[in-house]
C-alpha cells in the first residue's frame, strides 16, 4: 500500500492548517537559532574561520543526519518525531540564550549544531504525515501550500533573528526563537496530529537497514528516479543562485546592501506567482516534459541575468526562476509520496533531504570558483542553462522505456488551493481546491501502472 492509498481517513478542518503552522514556526525558530549562533561566533571570534563554523553548523546536520533521522521517524512514528523536533527548538533556543553571550565559542557552536540536528527528523516526518492525513486527489494542492509556507518560514526566521539581534541582543533573539518553537508545539498539539498512529513495530528492520531501504526505494522506479534527478538539478541551481545573487546584487545590479534581500524575496514571490503560469498549461500532453520545462524555467532566467544590469528586470527574472523551482519541487516530491509504501515515506524523505541539502551545498561550493574563473555573467550562463539543459537533453535516454506513472495530475491544480492566491485561481479551480474529502467521501485509489509518456494529462475532475 502506498502512502497515498493509506489516507482514507483524510481529515478536513483544522488539522492540516495547524500542523503546517507548527512546522512553519519550527522552521522559523531554527532560522533564528542559526542567525544567533552565526552572529555570536563571528562577533566574538572575529575571524573568517568562526564565520565558516557558523555557516557549517547550519547545514552539516542535515547532510549527515537526515537519512538516519528519517529512518528513526518511521520507527518511532512521524508525529512523535515532529513533536520531538519542536521540543528541540524550544530547548535549543533556551540553551543559546544562555550560551551565546559569554560561553566558550566551542560550546556556542555545539549548541547551534544540536539545535539544527534535532530538527533533522522534521521534514521527513511531515512528508510522511501529509499523505496519511490528505486524500490523494488533494495531495498536490497541500504540498504546494506546504512548499510555499516553508519558503516563507525559512526567509522570515533569519530575518526576524537578524532584526532581533540588531534591535536587542543575541540573548533576546535566542529567546524569540524559543518562543516560536513553543508556539509551534502548541499548534502541533492543537492539530491532533500527535494522535496519528505509527506503523507496527513487528519485523521492523534495523536502523541502517531502514536507511538502505529508503535509498533503494528512490531508485527502484525509473519514473521516481527521474523525478528525483530533476528535483536535484533544480536544487543545484538554487544553491548556485544563493551565491550568484549575493555577488550580483551589488556588483552588477547596483542594488546596494539590501539588494540581496530583495532578490531573495523575489524567489519567494515566485511561489505565489506560480499559479498564474500553471493555469495556462492544464492541457500539457507530456507530463515528463512538464517536469523538464520546470527545471529549465528554474535555470533559464538565471542565464538571462547575464544580459541584465538593472534591478527591475533582475527581480522579474529571479521571480520566474522561483516559479520553476516550486513547480519542479512539488511535482517531483508528490510523485515520490504517492509511489513509495506508506511505512517508508519518512525514511525515503530522510535520504532525499540529505541528498538535496548536499546538492544545494555543491551548487554553492562550485559557484564561487566559477565566478572567479569566468566572471559573473558567464557563470550565470553556465549555471542557468548548461547544467539543467544537460539533464533535460538526456530525458530520451532516461525514459527510453516509454513509461511513466499516472500520478502527475494537471499542473493547473498545483498551487490553486493556496489561500493567499484565492482570487488568482482560474475559473473552476476554486471548486476543485475547495472540495473537501472526508471519511464519507473516500479518496480515489491511485494507479501507478505505466502508461505512454505521450499520453495527455487527464482533465481536472468535475465537482458539484
Amino acid at each position: 500500500m502506498t502512502a497515498a492509498d493509506s489516507s482514507a481517513d483524510a481529515r478536513p478542518g483544522r488539522t492540516i492548517p495547524l500542523l503546517f503552522t507548527a512546522y512553519a514556526l519550527g522552521c522559523a525558530a531554527l532560522g533564528i537559532a542559526g542567525v544567533v549562533a552565526a552572529v555570536a561566533l563571528f562577533d566574538r571570534g572575529g575571524t573568517a574561520g568562526w564565520a565558516t563554523v557558523g555557516a557549517v553548523i547550519r547545514v552539516a546536520p542535515f547532510v549527515l543526519l537526515s537519512a538516519l533521522a528519517g529512518a528513526m521517524a518511521d520507527r518511532a512514528s512521524p508525529s512523535r518525531a515532529l513533536g520531538a523536533s519542536l521540543v528541540g527548538q524550544v530547548a535549543g533556543g533556551a540553551a543559546l540564550a544562555v550560551a551565546a553571550p559569554d560561553a566558550p565559542l566551542i560550546a556556542v557552536a555545539a549548541v547551534g549544531f544540536l539545535a539544527h540536528a534535532v530538527w533533522a527528523p522534521a521534514y521527513p516526518a511531515i512528508s510522511a504525515l501529509v499523505p496519511r492525513l490528505v486524500a490523494p486527489g488533494r495531495l498536490l494542492h497541500v504540498n504546494g501550500t506546504l512548499s510555499t509556507i516553508e519558503t516563507i518560514a525559512w526567509i522570515a526566521g533569519p530575518g526576524l533573528g537578524g532584526a532581533a539581534v540588531a534591535a536587542l541582543d543575541v540573548r533576546a533573539a535566542a529567546g524569540l526563537g524559543a518562543l516560536a518553537g513553543a508556539l509551534g508545539l502548541v499548534a502541533f498539539f492543537l492539530s491532533g496530529a500527535h494522535a496519528t498512529a505509527g506503523h507496527s513495530s513487528a519485523a521492523r528492520p534495523g536502523l541502517l537497514a531502514s536507511v538502505r531501504d529508503g535509498a533503494a526505494a528512490l531508485v527502484r522506479s525509473s519514473a521516481v528516479l527521474l523525478a528525483v534527478a530533476l528535483h536535484l538539478v533544480t536544487n543545484f541551481v538554487g544553491g548556485a543562485i544563493s551565491v550568484l545573487l549575493l555577488v550580483a546584487a551589488s556588483t552588477r545590479f547596483g542594488m546596494g546592501d539590501g539588494g540581496y534581500g530583495v532578490l531573495t524575496g523575489a524567489l519567494a514571490a515566485g511561489s505565489f506567482l506560480a499559479v498564474l503560469t500553471l493555469r495556462r498549461v492544464t492541457g500539457a500532453g507530456r507530463p515528463l516534459s512538464l517536469l523538464a520545462t520546470a527545471v529549465l524555467l528554474s535555470g533559464a532566467p538565471v542565464a538571462m541575468l547575464a544580459v541584465v544590469d538593472a534591478p527591475a528586470p533582475a527581480v522579474v527574472l529571479v521571480a520566474l526562476s522561483g516559479i520553476g523551482a516550486v513547480m519542479s519541487e512539488v511535482l517531483a516530491l508528490t510523485m515520490v509520496q504517492r509511489t513509495v509504501p506508506a511505512d517508508m515515506v519518512a525514511r525515503v524523505f530522510g535520504v532525499l533531504d540529505a541528498v538535496t541539502v548536499g546538492t544545494i551545498l555543491l551548487g554553492s561550493a562550485v559557484t564561487g570558483p566559477l565566478i572567479g574563473w569566468l566572471g559573473v555573467p558567464h557563470a550565470m550562463v553556465v549555471i542557468g542553462t548548461l547544467i539543467p539543459a544537460a539533464l533535460v537533453l538526456a530525458l530520451p535516454l532516461l525514459t527510453r522505456s516509454g513509461q511513466r506513472p499516472s500520478v502527475l495530475l494537471p499542473a493547473a491544480d498545483l498551487l490553486a488551493a493556496l489561500p493567499l492566491l484565492y482570487f488568482a485561481r482560474p475559473a473552476g479551480a476554486a471548486a476543485v481546491a475547495d472540495h473537501d474529502t472526508s471519511v464519507d467521501d473516500p479518496p480515489v485509489p491511485v494507479s501507478i501502472a505505466p502508461v505512454a509518456t505521450d499520453a495527455p494529462l487527464p482533465d481536472p475532475p468535475a465537482h458539484d
